[in-house]
């Protein structure tokens, strides 16, 4: 329980001793006893973040003395300090709910120890429409929207990070999902977050919306007579 050297105690583990005095034939007794008390958790990991919603870690705690000497039969008590973020058992078991940092505590009467739990979710699968509708006339414009996953199959709500690319920026521009058709042709359109792609095909065409024929009217007075008429063909 206790080392002893020229009268000095060092406690080496948790009971009661006795500690013998001996000069001669004379004896004295002390009783010591050694009593660790909870200083603190050792919390491993001590930051964690979890990519995507329903993810989980487990977090071990070791209950330790001021020297940092594991404290025997310590079971602490778990709490989130925002469980719509992470929840965490009375196991420690730790369960992403929604994007955000938070603490989940260890605790046991007045001790307690945080570990930082952060929820960032990462796209595993974009995906566009399979199928988009052409774009008619020169410089109209086509809304694209793009849906995220995570691992877990949770959506990833978060469209400012979405990278839109055309593959032929000459036939179709895009800026965040607004796609705009510049000439006739087909363009490749991609949108990218975390690393996972889709890519859908847009075509720009030309389509005639009107015919104006000048002029509109014409009055031929004698057989044989010609007359000059225009076709204008408008998108």
């Amino acid at each position: 329980k206790v080392a002893v050297v020229g009268g000095r105690l060092t406690a080496r583990g948790t009971g009661v001793t006795d500690v013998l005095a001996i000069v001669g034939l004379d004896t004295a007794r002390a009783t010591v006893t050694v009593e660790q008390r909870l200083a603190r958790f050792v919390l491993t990991p001590e930051a964690v973040t979890l990519a995507s919603l329903g993810e989980q870690v487990v977090i071990n705690a070791v209950g330790v003395d001021n020297s940092g000497a594991p404290v025997p039969g310590v079971t602490p008590f778990w709490e989130s300090g925002d469980a719509s973020i992470a929840r965490v058992d009375d196991t420690g078991r730790v369960t992403a709910i929604g994007s955000g940092v938070t603490t989940v505590y260890a605790f046991k009467g007045p001790v307690r120890t945080g570990a930082v739990v952060q929820v960032a979710q990462r796209a595993a699968r974009v995906v566009l429409p399979d199928v988009a509708p052409p774009i008619r006339s020169l410089n109209d414009t086509l809304r694209l929207t793009a849906t995220a996953y995570d691992a877990s199959g949770a959506v990833v709500n978060d469209p400012a990070r979405i990278l839109w690319t055309s593959l032929q920026p000459g036939i179709a521009s895009v800026d965040r999902g607004l796609v705009r058709g510049l000439a006739i042709g087909t363009a490749f359109i991609v949108a990218t977050l975390d690393g996972a792609a889709d890519t859908v095909a847009v075509e720009v065409r030309n389509d005639p919306s009107t015919i104006v024929v000048t002029p509109a009217d014409a009055t031929l007075t004698f057989v044989g007579q010609t007359a000059q008429l225009h076709a204008t063909v408008r998108n």
